[in-house]
């Protein structure tokens, strides 16, 4: 009996010491009863006992977030871009909408970037020598009772007539077609016209004009099918595969026709009319590269064929044909 109690004892005296061990730094803590606790340096006064003064809540700032991430995650599904669409017209329409949905922290140069460098885009060049109808001013005439104007290529064949009565117009745009409906442009070339003027007293008069230089010509028909004729000389060395100065500025006004046509459907077709077996095999690898560096143009779609000369003048030329 007595070794259990010395047992016991032996093993409350440790727990007991260690219970006095903690229960003595709480009381240490305590202030006596009557004395109110010295502050630390630096520190703020306590509330006086008793209900003396009330502690102040902690401010919380709340701001207004200027986009939410809901609003982030939602899909801007009124603004698709078809295939093929320029992106140039898309934005010009739409940007101002779309804009307002992006963070204010998109760098305005960044934006301008993505937009340059974007295939689908229509870039803007300068001067543009690529048109789609030839404007023949005709200055002041005469009043006449009837009127003719014919326009002639390069051999002195006719291949447009415009005819009226009265006075003539102050202008004639003409959409490189011929009478028989056919496209009869070739960049290079050089086309001339004469105005026939005639009165009911017999008298007639005829001048011989000359239209300017036609460096690139784009025409679309009803069918689908659009062509596009572009000078060589500007866009090439004389004689050889080197670029003009603005020679790719002039590649880049030809695709922006085809941009603004192709659909992606079928092949577009190049051909490439040089002197020489060649010139053309180096000229047609540089276009090659050139049109797939600028346009979205499936390179298995993309078909560059040497051109063959008819008879009469050789114009060197480059000619594009595709279908919306």
């Amino acid at each position: 009996m007595r070794g259990l109690i010395y047992l016991l004892f032996i093993i409350g005296l440790p727990v007991a010491l260690l219970a006095q061990e903690q229960q003595a730094p709480a009381e240490e803590q305590q202030a006596p009863a009557g004395e109110q606790q010295a502050p630390a340096e630096g520190g703020e006064q306590p509330a006086p006992a008793g209900g003396g003064g009330e502690i102040e809540e902690e401010e919380t700032v709340v701001g207004v977030a200027e986009y939410k991430i809901e609003d982030a995650m939602k899909p801007i599904v009124d603004l698709q871009l078809k295939p093929f669409e320029p992106v140039d017209s898309f934005i010009l329409m739409k940007e101002k909408g779309l804009e307002k949905r992006l963070p204010a922290g998109i760098d305005k140069e960044l934006s301008e970037v993505v937009k340059l460098n974007n295939p689908f885009l229509r870039r803007p060049v300068y001067p543009k020598m690529v048109v789609d109808k030839i404007v023949i001013n005709l200055g002041k005439f005469p009043k006449p009772d009837k009127w003719k104007i014919v326009i002639y290529n390069s051999a002195g064949i006719p291949v447009k007539t415009f005819e009226g009565r009265g006075g003539l117009p102050k202008k004639i745009e003409w959409d490189g077609i011929s009478d028989k409906g056919t496209p009869v442009i070739r960049p290079g070339e050089r086309f001339t016209y004469r105005v026939y003027l005639e009165r009911k007293s017999g008298a007639k008069r005829r001048e011989v004009r000359e239209i300017p230089e036609i460096v690139g010509f784009a025409i679309s028909d009803p069918k689908g099918n659009n062509m596009v004729y572009l000078n060589t000389e500007y866009i090439f060395q004389p004689g050889r595969a080197n670029l003009q100065p603005d020679g790719e500025e002039r590649i880049v006004e030809m695709l922006n026709f085809v941009k603004e046509k192709y659909r992606g459907n079928g092949p577009v077709e190049v051909y490439v009319y040089a002197t020489n077996n060649f010139l053309y095999e180096d000229r047609a690898k540089v276009l090659k590269e050139l049109i797939l560096k600028n346009a979205p143009i499936d390179p298995e779609k993309l078909r560059i064929k040497q051109g063959y000369f008819g008879p009469g003048a050789k114009y060197e030329r480059i000619e594009v044909k595709f279908r919306d």
